[in-house]
């Protein structure tokens, strides 16, 4: 098991696009500056000294059967050989020439080594990594701080307390890295990765196997071992280790298909809509051109002729034909790609036995995570008249199942405890009471000032998370502070 552990404080290839598409470009010193982050936050995860191999027999040793030592150290070498490929891009300048020296120095003790200190070594190349990259390129930046991110998200979490703060504040901007960098990753890899990263986001907030609370005692090593898998999907897709559509089997493209013609149908619909009134015009013309053409003389034949003919040159005249065709070509391509990448989150996804979590009904914005601080503060109004009110039923229904209350250093938790107390006449005064102002300190993080202090909330999923009432408005505000960077 992983040593727990605090927080650390243009060379373009051409990857062929789909449907014969011009080939997508991928920032290869982006993906790399990925991978060196992912190596870096499972190093300071995972360092370990101990030495003993698997047993194995007279076998080659694969990865697996390394030791935790020998395995510290290959990732050294990948953190190396990562840096060595960013310092050939121009744009990368700052970087040691020799960054894995202060590793080998505190390894060569094996295992009698300092844990201690290889952490401050991993410590300090973290900070001169993310200052000389994102100097170079803010995008490189953002890579290397998603690689580390990702793999601090996917390690860290050894039970309930290290879960809840893996997929705490720390998901709103990585989901906000993953759709800056959209562009400069390998196909489908961004959108995949952060519809997968959602699901398990929405299912943090409540996390239930097989219709039951998660007993962490008893199942939290699945969940573990599950994210850990999770984890490494991400890293291979995001570093461009494996491809999205190698990862899909036939089932995947025959419901992305399925999924592509009720898109197109439901879209073109739309399309069409505003031609209607056109579309009938030229129905109408054809009708009475037809009508004049058979029922008068001459001249109203003559007439009927034209306008009939005009009805029909209004239907199938070359520029509907082309614009419809025109729509549809885009359509076609852009909503396949839209199916691919929800085929490739799904696919994707794992997570432990009986999660019950899916991939259907996930929305997240192309532009990264939506604001939600409208959203929090609808819900705490709506929990504070629900308390003001007396309404039970609302109360619980705005309380997440774990709810800790805490007050003068009492501490209460769980639902049905929390939703008794507040409800006590002296405790439904304060939490009704309306405050000076609400601010937010964070992206779930809400600070209800009064005269006389101030209370933070912390929300999730449109549920209560967290409240802590403070008699000093400044010692509030840090708190928060302190509970937004976790």
């Amino acid at each position: 098991m992983a040593d727990a552990s605090p927080e650390l404080s243009s060379v373009e290839a051409g990857v062929p696009g789909e449907d014969g598409q011009p080939p997508v470009p991928v920032d290869q010193p982006v993906t790399t500056a990925f991978a060196v982050g992912w190596q870096v936050g499972s190093i300071y995860r995972d360092a370990s000294f101990d030495a003993q191999r698997k047993a194995g027999g007279e076998e080659l040793p694969d990865f697996a059967a390394l030791s935790a030592l020998e395995r510290t150290k290959l990732r050294v070498d990948l953190i190396e050989a990562g840096l060595t490929g960013l310092q050939a891009s121009p744009a990368v300048r700052g970087i040691d020439q020799e960054p894995a020296g202060a590793f080998r120095e505190v390894l060569a003790a094996g295992d009698q080594g300092d844990l201690d200190a290889l952490r401050r070594v991993v410590r300090e190349l973290h900070l001169r990594l993310l200052f000389a990259l994102i100097a170079a390129d803010p995008r490189l930046g953002k890579g290397y701080a998603l690689g580390r991110e990702l793999a601090d998200i996917s390690l860290a979490a050894e039970d309930r307390d290290s879960f809840d703060r893996a997929f705490g504040q720390r998901v709103v901007k990585v989901k906000n890295w993953l759709a800056d960098l959209a562009s400069t990753l390998p196909p489908h890899a961004s959108r995949a990765v952060v519809l997968s990263l959602r699901t398990w986001e929405a299912w943090a907030a409540e996390p239930t196997i097989d219709g039951a609370p998660v007993a962490w005692d008893s199942r939290g090593a699945g969940v573990h071992d599950a994210l850990r898998r999770q984890g490494e999907l991400w890293r291979e897709l995001l570093s461009g280790e494996k491809q999205g559509s190698d990862m899909l089997d036939t089932e995947h493209y025959l419901r992305a298909a399925n999924a592509l013609v009720g898109g197109m149908s439901s879209t073109l619909w739309r399309f069409l809509r505003p031609l209607a009134l056109p579309l009938a015009a030229a129905i109408v013309l054809i009708t009475g051109g037809l009508a004049l053409l058979f029922l008068t003389g001459a001249i109203g034949q003559v007439v009927g002729a034209i306008v009939a003919a005009a009805g029909v040159v209004g239907i199938t005249g070359a520029g509907i034909r082309a614009r419809l065709g025109g729509v549809a070509t885009r359509l076609q391509s852009r909503l396949w790609g839209a199916e691919l990448d929800f085929a490739i989150a799904a696919a994707i996804l794992t997570g432990p036995e009986g999660w019950g979590a899916s991939i259907r009904g996930v929305a997240v914005p192309a532009s990264g995570a939506a604001p939600r601080v409208a959203a929090n503060l609808e819900v705490l109004r709506d929990f504070r008249d629900a308390v003001d009110r007396s309404h039970e039923r609302r109360v619980k229904r705005r309380l997440a199942p774990d709810v800790e209350f805490v007050a003068e250093g009492q501490a209460i938790e769980g639902r049905d405890d929390v939703a008794e107390w507040v409800l006590r006449p002296a405790q439904r005064s304060r939490i009704a009471a309306e405050p000076r102002r609400v601010a937010a300190a964070g992206p779930s993080i809400l600070v209800s000032e009064f005269d006389t202090g101030a209370d933070v909330w912390r929300l999730q999923e449109g549920r209560v998370r967290r409240w802590q009432a403070f008699e000093d408005l400044a010692q509030a505000r840090r708190a928060a502070s302190l509970q937004g960077r976790a």
